[in-house]
């Protein structure tokens, strides 16, 4: 029979929801880095949030922002395109290879996606993220290089608005 929810899920969630509060959103990943817990106890703690309405969930590729609310989740969501299109402005093709260099050598980009990602070229959730920010700026993209390694046609215009 169960017992119902305890007091250290109940003092996590707490934890969550503040760390939630102060950065506005945050991956899996990055909650269990603040707690020092396992991946599974943090999405519990998440999804219980979810489920009482404290937070919510947006995918980007294969990884999850738990925002506070969803005007923040918009925010973060136009935060990245918006650094994606900047870093990317005066190129005419881009692939999530060449844009995860061009946020390595860029501080303000590197600060603003390693809140969310690993900014390691062998991580597979970091090239998706970049795959779905690049798809969510520029639409889908115009061709694949050597079959798998989609390639995005950068508009001449640089400071167009797109909303996600």
């Amino acid at each position: 029979m169960p017992r119902g929810v305890t007091r250290t899920v109940l003092s996590r969630a707490e934890e969550v929801h503040r760390l939630l509060r102060s950065e506005g959103c945050v991956t899996v990943e990055g909650a269990r880095k603040a707690l020092g817990v396992s991946r599974m106890q943090v999405k519990y703690v998440l999804q219980r949030l979810r489920a009482e309405g404290r937070a919510v969930s947006v995918a980007v590729g294969r990884t999850a922002l738990w925002c506070r609310d969803g005007e923040t989740a918009a925010r973060a969501l136009e935060e990245l395109t918006a650094e994606t299109r900047r870093v990317l402005c005066g190129l005419r093709f881009a692939t999530p290879a060449k844009l995860l260099k061009l946020i390595n050598r860029d501080r303000k980009a590197s600060r603003t996606f390693s809140k969310y990602v690993p900014l390691s070229p062998t991580a597979a959730a970091t090239m998706s993220f970049l795959n779905a920010l690049l798809q969510a700026a520029f639409g889908q993209p115009v061709m694949y290089r050597n079959g798998d390694t989609p390639m995005y046609l950068v508009p001449p215009s640089c400071n167009q608005n797109v909303k996600f």
